[in-house]
């Protein structure tokens, strides 16, 4: 299926503590079955294989005393559905609290392990957690969204909108997915509503824009796990917890 990976990144501030947590929610919408609406067309399937380069903004609104928070994200993602997989290189910056961080963060998704491993390269440090899914999909087919309209962004781009709903454990979210006509490529998509986080409700809104995309993969070194990432360099409440929340297929 159309899957397009949301993989975003949250990271709170415990002022009490001066440490950061850093919640790594992957979110992966699937875009599926064709609701039969007058004039919808046919389910497409995206690219076995392709990468592309992101951009991504994210707000929340989390409980006292935290505040407010903002993240942007700046990256590149690599699909690999024949060997079940998806990596992100991301620049994220987060505003929460007064404060602003940013970070270089890789984060890897191996569904036939169901591993995902959040890695901070500069401090050479690790952690995994399970994914939620077992299989990445390409097809439109796959859930059941709701086709919206065809519409042009200009010149010889025409897409198609598509409208889903994801409700898991972890994420209660309406999403606005736009792909490209002629060869399914994924363009933006837009998601609004709850995340759990330690036993709560968060509110969220976010976005995220593809561009640059080239069908295939032209280096899959990002997908080697680095020698460093042992159970000694694993990270740790002293610098960033990361915490991978375990996100049951969203969208993409």
């Amino acid at each position: 299926m159309y899957e397009v990976e949301i993989t975003f990144l949250i990271q709170l501030i415990e002022p009490k503590y001066h440490r950061m947590l850093l919640l790594t929610c992957t979110l992966f919408a699937l875009c599926g079955c064709l609701s039969k609406v007058v004039g919808a067309p046919e389910p497409c399937c995206v690219p076995a294989q392709w990468e592309a380069n992101m951009d991504q903004l994210i707000g929340e609104s989390l409980p006292p005393p935290t505040g407010d928070l903002q993240i942007t994200q700046d990256g590149h993602i690599w699909f690999d559905a024949p060997h079940n997989r998806v990596a992100l290189k991301i620049m994220q910056e987060v505003r929460v609290a007064g404060q602003t961080i940013k970070q270089d963060v890789i984060v890897l998704q191996d569904y036939d392990t169901k591993t995902q491993t959040t890695i901070l390269p500069a401090q050479k440090k690790c952690t995994t957690k399970p994914t939620a899914t077992v299989k990445i999909h390409q097809c439109l087919n796959e859930t059941n969204p709701t086709f919206v309209k065809a519409l042009n962004l200009g010149g010889s781009l025409d897409a198609y909108m598509w409208k889903s709903k994801v409700d898991n454990d972890q994420q209660h979210l309406e999403v606005t997915l736009t792909i490209s006509q002629d060869s399914c490529l994924p363009i933006a998509n837009v998601y609004s509503g709850t995340v759990e986080s330690k036993g709560e409700q968060i509110p969220i809104q976010g976005s995220m824009l593809y561009f640059d995309i080239t069908p295939g993969l032209k280096d899959t070194g990002i997908f080697k796990i680095p020698s460093y990432c042992t159970e000694s360099s694993s990270i740790g409440n002293e610098d960033i917890a990361f915490q991978g929340e375990r996100s049951p297929g969203l969208l993409f």
